[in-house]
């Protein structure tokens, strides 16, 4: 008896006839095939068990069980057949195309004469029949596509259900593209994510990973390949590989911090928390703009203040931060021994932690584990261009740009922030304490802070709001993200408000920079430009009074305020200028005046910013800094 899920998963033997007899029963008598939908749940319960759901796709589709029947109707090895499939290559009077002819072929041409149509017509050419390409998937019914449960105890999507999904959005973003009339490039790009979507959900299906996402080992091999990569990538000699070799292999150790700093230096008050963390349960993580700074939890003393590092994911693991850094390659880690404020040099026995990260040169994210020196792609890209961030149980992750929380080791979603309430657009972030603020920029601006008001228990959301919220499609992407696993399930702050089994109990108001929760989801941190809130979570996850906690009283530590008026000549712009080669007061308070007149270093496209200082300058700052007490 034929199943539908023999469709994907056949026998290699008889697959041919199999899908062959199964796509005709899924055309049906009248040679139609049944209304179709592109979405899953919809077409979840067929009406006719014989004849499901179906999916049309806007290209034929290679059957990767058929690629070898493909391959011998044509004279072609399986191989050839996927590349021409996912337009790597194409046929030009019906020969392929191969590896030293390629670099020749204008992409227009690979766009007329690669994909399944032309494997169509080459068949038709050859055989008189192309019913070895597919045009409509058949979707299982859902006693076929079981669901998981994820860590809170909770129905997820499957594995099955997840590769529908990824394979219908895969097709979606193609006729959209079509329709549009993109570049060719991006059309071929595309085509060839949805041609991996199916080969994805075949082997779904039949129980096999995803044949794209594997695990690959970060070895010495992989390494010499990809500085050879870089290497021509960047128009340099055989020569220069073994510098870019030994360059990836110092990314897979803990680095210094290296500045200067100016992605932030110049635009942001440097008291603003652009990330917080909890540290265990008494210390406060708070990356600064320029600086790193642990604060006591309960009297807000500082314990220490060093240079901030770049980066895009932030591990808080025992004693230790780890910053990760998205590199062309590989990511730079920078690793922060918390109890004694000094960057390591090595891992020293530190487990390193598992991390989300999409290069450079790529657009590809994968999960990274250093120690193990193995890494796996995802099978969801997120966006490339930000960050991620770990659950405080560094079991899970949140990717910007998608809409769910996933565990790190096998993938299975845990949360879907889409099922959370949207009454309206998330408070602008907060980047100015008021009287800090540039010049130009208005002080009842909403990125200035303090505000007089306290967040407030959630309302029901006006019509103006829902409709303020529907016309802004680029709210979507707030990375003020934080969640954490409690004992009722996950507990989800996200778009300015927390959320407890998907209810919303508390809603900021106001702007703000960041926010963190606890390990066990019972603390939630929300940092303001040189402000803390602390809101005690109840069992419940009813939230008690915030506990406020300023840390302006440790400006002098991390900022040259004090100095200003002191020093003529030392401005806003001289300030973050400092600040961004040196990070804090007391480094600043060790440097030479010639190092305090330098700014080498800066990207090119800064130095219009960044000036050296007049010696005269240098010497007066060095002065009045090491007249100032220390912190």
């Amino acid at each position: 008896m034929l199943r539908w899920r023999d469709f994907f998963c056949p026998d290699d033997a008889g697959a041919a006839e199999l899908v062959r007899s199964l796509g005709a029963r899924l055309l049906g008598s009248d040679g139609q095939p049944p209304a179709s939908t592109g979405e899953v749940v919809e077409i979840a319960a067929p009406r006719d068990p014989d004849r499901p759901g179906h999916i049309s796709s806007p290209e034929p589709l290679v059957h990767p069980r058929l690629r070898p029947r493909v391959a011998a109707a044509l004279g072609l090895t399986p191989a050839q057949v996927a590349a021409v499939a996912r337009f790597d290559t194409c046929i030009l009077d019906g020969e392929f195309v191969g590896p030293d002819r390629l670099p020749t072929v204008d992409y227009d041409v690979i766009a007329d004469n690669g994909g399944g149509a032309a494997l169509r017509r080459l068949l038709i050419d050859r055989t008189g029949s192309d019913d070895l390409l597919l045009d409509h998937v058949p979707v299982l019914p859902t006693r076929e596509r079981p669901p998981a449960l994820s860590d809170a105890g909770e129905p997820v999507p499957g594995a099955v259900d997840r590769a529908y999904e990824r394979f219908i959005a895969a097709l979606a973003v193609h006729r959209r593209y079509l329709e549009l009339r993109v570049p060719c490039m991006m059309r071929m790009a595309q085509w060839e994510r949805a041609q991996d979507a199916f080969d994805a959900l075949c082997a779904a299906i039949a129980g096999e990973p995803d044949p794209r996402a594997r695990p690959f080992a970060i070895d010495d091999d992989w390494l010499e390949r990809r500085a050879a990569g870089l290497a021509r990538s960047r128009g340099d000699g055989p020569d220069s590989v073994a510098a870019y070799s030994s360059h990836l292999h110092a990314a897979l150790r803990p680095a210094p911090p290296s500045p200067p700093l100016p992605r932030h230096g110049y635009h942001v008050d440097p008291l603003t928390p652009l990330v917080c963390r909890f540290v265990g349960d008494d210390g406060l993580l708070l990356v600064l703009p320029h600086a790193v700074v642990l604060l006591d939890a309960t009297t807000g003393d500082l314990r220490f203040a060093v240079p901030a590092v770049t980066s895009d994911v932030l591990a808080v693991t025992g004693d230790h931060a780890v910053f990760v850094a998205r590199g062309d390659v590989l990511a730079q880690v920078h690793v922060l021994d918390l109890r004694r404020g000094v960057y390591r040099s090595d891992w020293d026995g530190l487990a390193p932690p598992v991390f989300p990260m999409a290069p450079y040169k790529s657009d590809e994210w994968c999960v990274y584990d250093y120690g193990r020196r193995l890494a796996r792609p995802l099978p969801d890209p997120g966006n490339y261009k930000g960050g991620a961030v770990l659950g405080p149980c560094l079991r899970h992750a949140w990717i910007e740009g998608t809409a769910r929380i996933f565990h790190l080791t096998d993938f299975l979603p845990q949360f879907d922030l889409d099922d959370l309430p949207r009454p309206g657009p998330p408070p602008p972030l907060a980047l100015w304490r008021r009287g800090e603020q540039p010049p130009d920029i208005d002080p009842h601006d909403p990125t200035v802070f303090p505000f007089a008001a306290e967040a407030a228990p959630p309302g029901e959301p006006n019509d103006a709001e829902e409709e303020a919220y529907e016309s802004d499609d680029e709210e979507d992407d707030d990375p003020r993200v934080a969640f954490a696993l409690a004992h009722d399930g996950f507990r989800v702050f996200w778009r300015g408000a927390l959320h407890v089994r998907r209810v919303p109990v508390l809603r900021l108001e106001h702007p703000f920079a960041s926010v963190a929760l606890d390990r066990a989801g019972e603390r939630l941190l929300v940092a303001y430009p040189g402000e803390l809130a602390l809101h005690p979570l109840g069992p419940g996850g009813a939230p008690g009074p915030a506990r406020r906690l300023s840390f302006t009283r440790h400006a002098d530590a991390v900022t040259l305020t004090v100095l200003r008026g002191r020093v003529p000549g030392l401005d806003r712009a001289v300030e973050m200028q400092l600040l961004s080669l040196f990070g804090t007061v007391d480094a600043l308070r060790r440097a030479t005046v010639e190092q305090l007149s330098r700014v080498a270093g800066f990207p090119p496209m800064l130095e219009d910013e960044y000036r050296p200082l007049p010696a005269e300058l240098a010497q007066a700052i060095q002065d009045a800094l090491r007249g100032l007490p220390r912190e």
